[in-house]
């Protein structure tokens, strides 16, 4: 008796009677088998029973790793010399008249002027005046010079500490919080508000052992920078037991 096919090729037959296509084989690129390789000898030099991270076979050296230090492109140095060629300009001399601070000395990125030097932004906060005063500079000239509102640049870090040690001694706060951490962002006040175009720092409080990743924030406060004063004060509503914070902002 002659072989079926199906016998002679070892496909399964199809409900219509016809042969299964044979499957069809891809075959991979050399630098593929060539990285497959290599990762299998990698692999065969790991202690499997050492779980994870991956530890090389009878390996018992360890190695104390230091990480390098680079000077970064923009050091503290060159910013206050920065710093100082925006306060020398005739110009922000005048924006600045009153109670003023530092908010930042950041590099600027122009695709335009790739490769001509440091291209720099000083920003500065007038408390007196309510308004920023932004400095563009490029190789310690300055180029322009603008006033901005007074939320055109996030909290700094010498404001978050202002406010926070104003939230610390407020007499509503100050034995509650001593034991928490304090987290800070800029607010920024409704346009019929008294204090409109102020600098004014959401303070919260939690609790710093919480194992929790997202805190709750037990106690909060408002501070204004520019009148350096707390507007608002109290245990957050969300808080167990919270009630809305007392204050006259």
């Amino acid at each position: 008796m002659p072989d079926q096919p199906e016998a002679r090729s070892g496909r399964p037959r199809l409900q219509d009677g016809s042969l299964a296509k044979p499957p069809k084989t891809t075959k991979l690129a050399p630098h593929v088998q060539a990285h497959a390789r290599e990762a299998i000898e990698t692999l065969a030099h790991h202690d499997r029973d050492a779980g994870w991270p991956p530890r090389v076979k009878n390996c018992q050296d360890v190695a104390q790793v230091v990480p390098l230090r680079f000077e970064t492109p923009f050091p503290p140095r060159l910013q206050r010399q920065y710093v100082d060629a925006a306060l020398r300009h005739p110009e922000v001399k005048a924006l600045l008249h009153g109670r003023s601070e530092l908010l930042g000395c950041h590099l600027v990125s122009h695709k335009h002027r790739a490769g001509r030097g440091h291209c720099v932004r000083v920003c500065f906060a007038n408390y007196t005046a309510k308004h920023l005063v932004e400095v563009h500079l490029r190789e310690l000239n300055v180029e322009s010079v603008a006033r901005r509102p007074s939320h055109a640049h996030p909290e700094a870090a010498i404001e978050m500490a202002q406010a926070i040690a104003l939230a610390r001694k407020h007499p509503d706060l100050s034995t509650q919080v001593a034991a928490l951490d304090a987290h800070v962002i800029l607010q920024v006040p409704p346009a019929d508000s008294p204090y409109e175009n102020h600098r004014c720092l959401l303070v919260t409080f939690t609790d710093r052992n919480d194992p929790h990743v997202e805190r709750e924030a037990l106690f909060a406060a408002v501070v204004d920078l520019n009148l350096q004063k707390v507007l608002k004060a109290g245990r957050c509503p969300c808080s167990p037991g919270g009630a809305v914070p007392s204050g006259d902002g």
